[in-house]
């Protein structure tokens, strides 16, 4: 999902593998397709599936970018209000699990105005 030149070829390999590894139960690979769904696709039941797998992550272990995805997956949806409010949960699991706040900030503020960033 990371190469460089963001080739779609890459993209669509790394959906592939994570569907699998999401399917055997992973946690990271949940949250990896959440992202990878709130990145790539405007496809509504995609965006749907995101918001299913990110909150499995996020009633497992409050990770940030659980909420960030799901508010993400909202905000394409066309449901700002649910999305500054997980995005507000996202910049509180932020600040307690010690991750950077700053871009959970910024997402809050786009959401506020509601504007989607992916």
């Amino acid at each position: 999902m990371t190469k460089a030149d963001g080739s779609a070829v890459y993209a669509e390999q790394a959906k592939h593998w994570l569907e699998k590894a999401a399917a055997h139960g992973s946690l990271i690979a949940k949250r990896k397709l959440a992202g990878w769904y709130v990145r790539y696709s405007d496809n509504g039941s995609e965006l749907e599936k995101a918001i299913e797998l990110a909150e499995e992550v996020a009633d497992e272990n409050d990770h940030p970018l659980a909420y960030a995805y799901l508010a993400a997956a909202h905000a394409k949806l066309g449901n700002f209000e649910e999305a500054v409010d997980y995005q507000q949960q996202a910049v509180n699991e932020a600040n307690e699990q010690a991750f950077e706040p700053t871009p959970f900030l910024q997402s809050l503020a786009a959401y506020q105005q509601g504007n989607i960033l992916f």
